[in-house]
């Protein structure tokens, strides 16, 4: 969203049976009236038309890379996947919500050995 929050005044002209889906929509008071249902129906088509932009630009991209340049691409990815799973498993997740002081201490498993 614009840090301009000021607004314009419009007029539209719309089908019967959409204006009556969006007074529905009010009068569930899923939006306080007629004009915020529009304004937020429309930013949501807008941020749906700046991601397909933005979707489109990235396989522009991808398409352009040559096959070494793809193979570096999914090397990286794999990386990251294997990172975020590392850091992410059960072990990783309950060691950190017990502090520092629990990752300098041998766990359990170590001591068994």
């Amino acid at each position: 969203m614009s840090a301009d929050t000021s607004k314009a005044k419009v007029s539209v002209t719309l089908a019967s049976d959409t204006l009556a889906a969006i007074d529905h929509a009010v009068a569930e008071t899923r939006f306080p009236s007629r004009s915020a249902a529009i304004e937020t129906l429309l930013r949501a088509w807008v941020r749906g038309e700046r991601r397909r932009q933005r979707d489109a630009e990235i396989d522009a991209y991808y398409d352009s890379l040559t096959e070494e340049e793809q193979e570096d691409e999914r090397d990286w990815a794999e990386l990251g996947y294997l990172t975020f799973a590392r850091d992410t498993a059960p072990e990783v997740r309950s060691r950190r919500k017990r502090g520092r002081a629990a990752e300098s201490r041998p766990s359990r498993r170590e001591t068994d050995r």
